[in-house]
C-alpha cells in the first residue's frame, strides 16, 4: 500500500512538472494583424510591424500604404464577414464611450 500512494505521488508531481515546462516555452506572436481603428494602424506601423497588417478601417490614411490594405469598414460599424476572411490572429480596437448627454437627439436642421 505504501509503495502505491509514493507511486502515486510521483506520477502526480512529474504530470505537474511537465505541464509546467509548456508554461515556459517561446511565445507565440500574432503573424496576421486587423486594426479596427487610424491611431492603432499608425501604431503598428510605429512599431515596425507593418508586414503582420493584413486589414485597416477605412478612415486609415497614413502611412500611406494603409489604403493598399483591404478595407474592413470603419472602427464603428466594421464589416464583420470581411474581417473573418482575413483570417486574422488579432483583431485590435478599442471601446467608446458616448455620454447621452452629448448625443443631439434633434433632428439635423
Amino acid at each position: 500500500m505504501k509503495l502505491f500512494k509514493i507511486t502515486i505521488i510521483y506520477f502526480l508531481l512529474s504530470v505537474l512538472i511537465l505541464s509546467s515546462l509548456n508554461a515556459y516555452s517561446e511565445p507565440t506572436y500574432p503573424k496576421r494583424v486587423v486594426s479596427l481603428s487610424p491611431s492603432i494602424t499608425e501604431i503598428i506601423y510605429g512599431i515596425d510591424a507593418w508586414d503582420k497588417l493584413v486589414g485597416v478601417t477605412m478612415y486609415a490614411d497614413f502611412p500611406p500604404k494603409a489604403k493598399e490594405l483591404p478595407n474592413v469598414g470603419g472602427w464603428i460599424n466594421p464589416n464583420l464577414e470581411m474581417v473573418l476572411i482575413l483570417k486574422p490572429d488579432l483583431v485590435i480596437w478599442y471601446r467608446i464611450r458616448i455620454r447621452s448627454s452629448e448625443i443631439n437627439s434633434e433632428p439635423w436642421g
